[in-house]
């Protein structure tokens, strides 16, 4: 999946990373947000799960997007 688009998170950016990325944001704090992975449209060395990069959730980029998860419970 890596390349495919920067995966949005719910953690806010902070330029400093220290671990500190375990909790989403609440939806009333403003700021960037981290997305992560790189796209299609970087280079290769972008394309990893722990690159990370920022964007404003009010922006809309090609190159961002955001992966469904489907949970299935076990009978």
């Amino acid at each position: 999946m890596h390349g495919n688009v920067w995966e949005w998170t719910a953690s806010l950016y902070d330029r400093d990373y220290e671990g500190q990325e375990q909790e989403s944001a609440n939806e009333h704090v403003f700021g960037p947000r981290v997305v992560r992975g790189g796209s299609w449209f970087h280079f290769v060395n972008n394309i990893r799960s722990a690159y990370r990069g920022r964007g404003y959730p009010e922006t809309s980029i090609h190159s961002f997007g955001f992966r469904l998860v489907r949970e299935v419970k076990a009978d």
